[in-house]
C-alpha cells in the first residue's frame, strides 16, 4: 500500500524542543537568580514545574495563561507573584525558549525527500505556538496543514485530531503515517486510529514490543514509507534497512 500522506509530531520530532526549553530557561531564570537558591538547575526546576502543573491544564483545571503563571510561581517558589509579573517572566522564557530553537539535522533532508507526498503537522503544542515554531525554523510552507487542539478541539490521543488532520488533506487514514517522538501519544494513537504509526526513537530509549520503530528521519525513505505503512497498523517493524529490527 502506498502512502498518501505523512504527517509528524513537532516537538522532539522536528524541532529540538528539550533544546529551546533548556535556553529558554537559562534565560528566565539568569534573569531572576537571586529569587533562586544558589547552584539551582534552571532546566530541572522548569522542567519539574511543567511535569507538576501542565496536567492541571490538559484535566481543564486551568487555563493556557494560568497554568504559565503557576508554572512561573512553582519555579520562584513565589505563589503570591502578580500576574502581570509572572506574565512577564514567562515571556522572557519564550523568548529564550525562539532563540534556542533549532531543527535536527535529519529534517530538511527527509522534507526534500518526501516532498512528493502531502505533509501534515499533528501537535498537542497550541496557543499560536506550532505556527510560530515552523516559521522560526523556516519550514512552515512544508506543510499543508497543522492540526492542534486549537484548530481542532482535540488532542493526542484522541483519534479525531487524526482523523480530521486526514480529511483536511483528503485522504483516508488507511492511507496515511504519523511519525513521532512518543510511542503513545503518536504512534500507538495512530495506529488505534487507523494512521500507520511509527515511533521515533531518537534516544534509543528502552524499545517498545511490536512498535514500528526508527530511530532518526534519514530511515524515513521513500520507498520504506510506501512498503511500511502496512506494518505500521499491524504492530510489526518496517522492513529493509529503513528501519531498525529487533
Amino acid at each position: 500500500m502506498t502512502v498518501r500522506a505523512l504527517f509528524f509530531d513537532l516537538d522532539d520530532t522536528l524541532i529540538d524542543d528539550q533544546a529551546a526549553v533548556r535556553h529558554g530557561a537559562e534565560c528566565v531564570c539568569s534573569a531572576h537568580s537571586g529569587d533562586l537558591p544558589a547552584g539551582t538547575d534552571h532546566y530541572a526546576v522548569w522542567q519539574t514545574a511543567f511535569a507538576l502543573i501542565y496536567p492541571r491544564f490538559v484535566r481543564g483545571e486551568l487555563t493556557f495563561p494560568e497554568q504559565r503563571r503557576a508554572r512561573v510561581r512553582q519555579v520562584f517558589a513565589l505563589p503570591d507573584l502578580g500576574d502581570e509579573e509572572a506574565d512577564r517572566r514567562f515571556a522572557t522564557y519564550l523568548e529564550g525558549y525562539r532563540c534556542g530553537t533549532r531543527l535536527f539535522a535529519d529534517v530538511i533532508p527527509a522534507l526534500d525527500r518526501l516532498a512528493q507526498l502531502p505533509l501534515g503537522v499533528i501537535t498537542n503544542s497550541q496557543a499560536g505556538l506550532p505556527e510560530s515554531k515552523l516559521r522560526t525554523v523556516g519550514i512552515r510552507d512544508r506543510f499543508r496543514i497543522v492540526a492542534d487542539p486549537d484548530s481542532m478541539g482535540v488532542r493526542k490521543p484522541d483519534a479525531a485530531i487524526f482523523h480530521a488532520a486526514c480529511r483536511a488533506l483528503g485522504v483516508d487514514g488507511g492511507d496515511a503515517l504519523h511519525v513521532g517522538d512518543h510511542p503513545e501519544l503518536d504512534a500507538r494513537a495512530a495506529i488505534a486510529a487507523g494512521l500507520g504509526g511509527w515511533w521515533l526513537n531518537r534516544n534509543q530509549a528502552q524499545p517498545q514490543q511490536s512498535l514500528p520503530t526508527i530511530t532518526s528521519l534519514a530511515q524515513l525513505q521513500l520507498h520504506g514509507v510506501e512498503k511500511g505503512v502496512n506494518s505500521g497498523r499491524s504492530r510489526s517493524a518496517p522492513s529493509g534497512a529503513q528501519a531498525r529490527r529487533r
